[in-house]
């Protein structure tokens, strides 16, 4: 390519160089001396000159070039993202958990999923306790664990475990229906209890003492005299 420009400045000088001396000789004013040929000094000289002003040329595009892609190269490296800790290796029985979650999870419909993701990532612990299984203690430490990424990582949550996440699945799947209270609260004034009266105390049966026996009657003498004895 810069053979082709050298022969392109090089003609272009000549042709500039002849036209000049067109232009002297048919000129109407008396030249004192004829214009003279270019010499082949000249020639090389201007050769020379375009050959630089070609290579000034390039060389300053290449420089403009390779600084331009070593901005774009910084500007790329710093809107990579920062590359992500490795995730802790878990132990088996930590997999074998988070299988059993993944396929209880399984069983909700993406709609239920996304449901229970939010109130699980945005509710107050209020709303938190409403869940089965869940009390003050959990709620909290579903609040640190936040965000949870999917209805699967809840089973990993400290004191979530088989039992708890299979009633929450359960209770997502029927609805996630709030309780009502099973009992009612007490009247401010209750009534006083009625005292009953205290049972009777066994009294030891009393019994009477026998009337003495009447004597028998004498059996009354007979008014007949004896009969004698012959």
């Amino acid at each position: 390519m810069i053979r082709h420009l050298l022969a392109a400045a090089t003609l272009a000088t000549l042709a500039a160089l002849s036209s000049s001396a067109s232009a002297q000789e048919k000129s109407t004013k008396p030249a004192a001396k004829p214009a003279a040929a270019p010499t082949p000094e000249k020639i090389a000289d201007a050769t020379k000159k375009a050959a630089d002003s070609i290579k000034k040329t390039t060389d300053s595009a290449a420089k403009s070039n390779k600084e331009s892609t070593k901005d774009a190269s910084k500007d790329s490296a710093a809107k990579k993202p920062a590359p992500k800790p490795a995730a802790e290796e878990l132990s088996a029985s930590d997999k074998a958990l988070l299988a059993h979650g993944e396929k209880e999870a399984a069983k909700l419909s993406p709609a239920q999923q996304s449901k229970l993701l939010a109130l699980i990532n945005s509710g107050e612990q209020k709303d938190l306790i409403t869940i089965p299984g869940i009390g003050e203690s959990k709620s909290a430490n579903i609040i640190a664990k936040r965000p949870v990424a999917k209805v699967a990582d809840l089973i990993m949550i400290d004191g979530i475990g088989e039992s708890t996440f299979d009633g929450i699945v359960k209770w997502v799947d029927a609805g996630m229906k709030t309780p009502e209270p099973s009992a009612k609260p007490e009247a401010s004034n209750p009534e006083p209890a009625k005292a009953e009266p205290a049972p009777a105390k066994d009294k030891a049966p009393t019994t009477k003492p026998a009337k003495p026996a009447k004597p028998a009657a004498a059996a009354p003498e007979s008014t007949k005299p004896a009969k004698k004895k012959s």
